[in-house]
């Protein structure tokens, strides 16, 4: 999902609209294979958090989906470290 704009002119259905999509989507897609990956004892899970660039070379009017694609990295990256399939 991805919406762009000045900050101050976001509208704030699109900017919950964006987080609920990319990054909570990320989120709760991760918990509900969570229960069989361990049950199993093996899985895996690849994020993509942006295609073609990343979190930290953000452009004006992209601060609200940026912000969507650092929250990605930092769910991925202390998930990893608390999970036993890396």
């Amino acid at each position: 999902m991805y919406y762009t704009g000045d900050l101050d002119k976001q509208n704030p259905d699109h900017i919950e609209k964006m987080i609920r999509i990319n990054l909570m989507g990320t989120i709760y897609t991760t918990q509900v294979f969570l229960p069989t990956f361990k049950e199993q004892n093996y899985g895996t899970i690849l994020n993509v958090s942006s295609a073609g660039r990343t979190p930290y070379d953000g452009k004006p009017r992209e601060s609200v989906y940026m912000s969507n694609k650092y929250g990605i990295s930092g769910f991925r990256e202390g998930w990893k470290k608390e999970s036993i399939f890396v």
